[in-house]
């Protein structure tokens, strides 16, 4: 992992230091150097943290004030077919490593829940998927398993609105899909339960030109704002 510095120009008659912005990126790397990247002017690149040794493609980042978390799939296979486990980092804000926790399959897919301060880690996106919910805290992790999807595959991300929660489905069986895209999820027991919200090919106008139509997701992801 790697940080991506922003200088700011140096206040004109004044002794005063550069101000950084960060942003964080993040690099499978166990030595701090970045060969073959370029970087623009006004930039500078430093190693944020390395990965922990045992772990590999790391994938999904997710930050809850001071804490970063990281989740290294390990070549496991997108359906978790070989029943081998990823590994969700605990970061501090310095890139040192706090904990970890090993999940059962592929994860892709990380967030906290912004009231529980829980972390959601979603595996296997292609078929079999799995919710881990841990506890950073305690260190308890609570494993809920899903029917199969009606549009067949997994589910890929997370987000937190409201009070409720909604995944997007992935690797659906047709394309374009014709079943769901993204649902939203109850937890019960040891059962996430989905119900619909939008299907793969639902009939949306376009914000900027007026143009209704039907969409096309095959695969979705949703971005924060």
């Amino acid at each position: 992992m790697i940080r991506w510095s922003r200088k700011r120009e140096q206040a004109k008659n004044r002794g005063q230091k550069k101000a950084g912005l960060a942003l964080e990126l993040l690099e499978d790397r166990t030595v701090p150097t970045v060969p073959g990247l370029t970087v623009a002017a006004g930039y500078d690149v430093t190693p944020f943290a390395v990965s922990p040794s045992g772990t590999s493609q790391p994938d999904s980042i997710a930050v809850d004030a001071s804490n970063i978390y990281v989740g290294y799939q390990n070549g496991v296979a997108k359906d978790g077919s070989d029943g081998k486990s990823s590994t969700i980092v605990q970061y501090n804000i310095a890139g040192g490593v706090v904990q970890t926790f090993s999940v059962l399959g592929h994860n892709d897919g990380l967030k906290v829940d912004p009231t529980t301060h829980l972390l959601w880690a979603l595996q296997n996106e292609d078929a079999n998927p799995n919710l881990a919910v841990i506890n950073t805290t305690t260190k308890a992790i609570t494993l809920y398993t899903f029917d199969t999807p009606l549009a067949g595959g997994g589910f890929d991300d997370i987000t937190f609105v409201g009070g409720k929660v909604f995944l997007s489905e992935s690797n659906p069986a047709n394309n374009p899909n014709n079943q769901p895209a993204v649902v939203q999820v109850t937890l019960s027991g040891t059962k996430a339960t989905v119900t619909t919200v939008l299907l793969g090919n639902a009939t949306a106008t376009n914000a900027v030109h007026g143009v209704v139509g039907h969409t096309e997701l095959a695969r979705s992801r949703f971005h924060d704002v």
